[in-house]
């Protein structure tokens, strides 16, 4: 081989390296920006609820009798607690919290390892998890608004307007 051809062979290998620790980079940075929807959706679900009990009920017997309820129990016994309807655990609306549930017991359990940047090739969270997450989110107080209507939803058109300006 001559050595013009080693060169270019050799330039070309670096160029293609390149290119792949671009896109093991924005792998990254898309992971790490999911994992960051998956928690904020899991954290605005869970705060909805806690404050429409503590504001329907009282502070008090919402800390007494319910902050420990796991999650899904909350979605279903605290509307059920305040206007005797609960939301419909067979719609989507649930189906997609139980799925959110999963996501960041991912996370918060230490079940994801990734301790080498080629590791988050593998990653179990995309572009589809920060979608599905927000509208988990808008789906769940959705299905609360239709339980009580005196909720206030007028705000869930902003999550709508802020998803299209990203996109």
């Amino acid at each position: 081989m001559t050595k013009d051809a080693e060169e270019i062979i050799s330039s070309e290998l670096e160029n293609d390296l390149d290119r792949i620790n671009v896109l093991s980079h924005i792998d990254m940075r898309i992971s790490q920006f999911s994992m960051t929807a998956i928690l904020f959706g899991i954290m605005t679900v869970e705060s909805f609820i806690n404050q429409y009990a503590s504001r329907k009920l009282s502070s008090s017997f919402f800390k007494k009798y319910l902050d420990n309820l796991d999650l899904k129990s909350k979605w279903i016994i605290i509307p059920k607690l305040i206007n005797g309807n609960t939301i419909d655990t067979h719609k989507q609306a649930f189906q997609h919290l139980k799925e959110l549930i999963k996501r960041i017991n991912i996370l918060v359990h230490d079940k994801l390892k990734i301790t080498k940047l080629r590791d988050w090739k593998n990653r179990p969270f995309g572009i589809e998890d920060s979608i599905q997450a927000k509208n988990t989110v808008v789906e769940l107080i959705n299905e609360l608004h239709d339980v009580d209507s005196s909720i206030n939803i007028s705000w869930l058109s902003y999550c709508d307007i802020l998803a299209k300006i990203s996109a």
